[in-house]
């Protein structure tokens, strides 16, 4: 295992990993193994979706990190019509987003922490880490982990339990 941060940590034999990439200019997170689906998108989310608010305990710090990340992609791609489309959007759907970007805010939040309630778990608590693709110029990795024995990896142990099991059972019913 190679040690990040902290309880981080990159496992080569991790069986419930299940690996997401993110493109920064539209906030867009997709899992690797369902990229057929379409994207889920951090942004239209945390201010749009009625269940953000309880999703995230610390929803301010989420919606001022979404903002700042966003204001950092557009200085890089002031011309790209999606990310403004994006923006529009949000502007023209709520008083939340607006009063947040005329704050001018720009940052790239690269290590720390997340805490969400999850409905079956309870509330979670995630540090993550932040790294650029070489390769890919605007693909970022992101390493998500919980500390080893905490109550928030049993319940993640639990969760990959139930999700294998319901897996079991529809490539059995197929």
């Amino acid at each position: 295992m190679a040690a990040l941060r902290g309880s981080l940590r990159i496992s080569d034999g991790c069986e419930s990993f299940r690996p997401f990439k993110e493109t920064q200019r539209h906030i867009h997170r997709v899992r690797a193994d369902e990229v057929e689906c379409r994207p889920a998108n951090a942004a239209r989310f945390t201010f749009l979706a009625p269940a953000a608010a309880e999703f995230y305990p610390d929803w301010d710090a989420v919606a001022d990190q979404n903002v700042a990340t966003l204001r950092t992609e557009v200085g890089r791609n002031p011309y790209d019509k999606a990310l403004s489309d994006l923006i529009g959007e949000l502007s023209t759907r709520g008083d939340t987003f607006r009063q947040r970007w005329a704050q001018h805010e720009v940052r790239r939040h690269r290590a720390g922490s997340k805490r969400l309630n999850h409905p079956l778990a309870g509330q979670l608590t995630f540090n993550y880490e932040t790294m650029e693709l070489a390769a890919d110029e605007g693909l970022y990795l992101i390493v998500c982990g919980v500390a080893p024995g905490s109550r928030d990896a049993e319940a993640l142990n639990l969760l990959a339990s139930w999700s294998a099991s319901a897996s079991a059972r529809t490539t059995s019913k197929n």
